[in-house]
């Protein structure tokens, strides 16, 4: 069964400027309506343009500033500690804690990860992570997977890093 793409699982990202591929072009649009994007016309196919998943773990460009996403999560999780990107997860400086997204099919969130005591800890709240990945464009979802949206990284031109 071909899935179709839905409001509910692009509409944290409307409000902060979603960019739109139509009809497969190697181009981007930004449109002001969500009416006339939701459903497939038979001449117009859009598609929104997000960060997969992987780009939580590598350089990218927001807001004209380098950053390390999951670095940036982590800062949000436990904001009073000093935090690094090392061993392929956000750690703090004195590498007692870590943060990683587990996405596995039935257990999609962050986990904080206690080196001292061996422990890996649920993280409350993660609306505010979520919040921050719908501002960073990343795709959580698997829509970019599923054929339902665009990889940034394909495009020549990334949108999001010329703003």
């Amino acid at each position: 069964m071909e899935r179709k793409l839905e409001l509910f699982q692009i509409a944290g990202y409307l409000p902060h400027g979603l960019y739109w591929n139509v009809n497969g072009r190697n181009s981007w649009y930004s449109l002001g309506s969500v009416s006339c994007i939701i459903y497939e016309e038979e001449v117009l196919t859009y598609k929104p343009i997000l960060r997969p998943l992987s780009d939580l773990y590598r350089t990218i460009t927001h807001n004209g500033k380098e950053i390390v996403p999951i670095v940036e999560l982590a800062k949000i999780c436990i904001p009073h500690r000093e935090w690094m990107f090392g061993d392929g997860l956000a750690v703090t400086v004195e590498k007692d804690f870590g943060l990683m997204y587990d996405a596995r099919k039935h257990a999609k969130g962050f986990v904080l990860i206690d080196d001292v005591a061996g422990a890996i800890g649920f993280v409350f709240n993660q609306y505010q992570l979520f919040d921050y990945l719908h501002e960073l464009k990343i795709d959580y979802r698997g829509l970019i997977d599923a054929g339902l949206a665009v990889d940034v990284n394909t495009l020549d031109v990334n949108p999001y890093e010329n703003r």
